[in-house]
């Protein structure tokens, strides 16, 4: 990010000596300094620690993080969690993951939509 915005900075630099040399016209060279501004203000400023993604597909981390591109789902623990803490975020996982039932196993007429799914607790035994 920084070098995109010192490459802005030195075309506006340039552009300013170009018009002042008189080897630009000056409502070329303002026309084009304006535009360069604008795009360079849109970039975010960072102060202290951390870090900014902009741009499209951008990844950042930060000091200490961890970069993670596409969808992932984390249940984060804090350092030193107990072994109770431990065993229930495992189980929620676990249930998480393993709730869902495809319906296309047990009613034929769903087979057609292979996505389409019911938890289980909704199901009763008869």
């Amino acid at each position: 990010m920084a070098d995109e915005r010192e490459k802005l900075e030195e075309t506006i630099r340039q552009l300013e000596q170009l018009k002042a040399s008189g080897a630009m016209s000056a409502a070329l060279a303002d026309a084009s300094i304006a535009a360069l501004k604008e795009k360079l203000a849109a970039y975010a400023n960072l102060e202290g620690d951390g870090a900014i993604a902009q741009e499209r597909d951008s990844l950042t981390v930060g000091a200490g993080g961890i970069g993670i591109k596409g969808n992932v789902i984390i249940n984060a623990l804090p350092p030193g969690a107990s072994p109770a803490e431990l065993r229930a975020a495992y189980l929620n996982h676990l249930f998480e993951s393993v709730s869902q039932l495809r319906l296309a196993g047990i009613d034929p007429k769903m087979a057609s939509d292979a996505d389409a799914q019911i938890n289980l607790g909704a199901i009763r035994p008869s």
